[in-house]
C-alpha cells in the first residue's frame, strides 16, 4: 500500500490472475475482491485511486487540442 492508500496486487503463477481482482478458477473464486461464492468489486462511487481520472483528463485535452488545430486550418 502506498502513501495515497492505493496498492498493487501481483498473484503468483497464472497470468490471468494479474489482470483481474476477482476470478473463477477450478470451482473457486479468488483474488482481492473474491467473497465466498462470487465477486464484490467496488461500485463506481467507490474509487480505488485517481489513475482513471488522469486518463480522462488527458483524453479530453488531446481531443480539445485536435479540435483547435482543425479549426485553425480551415480557410
Amino acid at each position: 500500500t502506498y502513501s495515497d492508500d492505493s496498492s498493487e496486487n501481483f498473484p503468483q503463477n497464472d497470468w490471468y490472475k494479474t489482470w483481474s481482482s476477482c476470478y473463477y478458477d477450478d470451482g473457486n473464486y479468488g483474488g482481492v475482491h473474491a467473497e465466498g461464492d462470487g465477486c464484490k468489486v467496488p461500485g463506481s462511487g467507490e474509487s480505488e485511486g485517481f489513475l482513471p481520472s488522469i486518463g480522462v483528463v488527458l483524453t479530453l485535452t488531446a481531443l480539445t487540442g485536435a479540435a483547435l488545430v482543425g479549426m485553425a486550418r480551415r480557410p
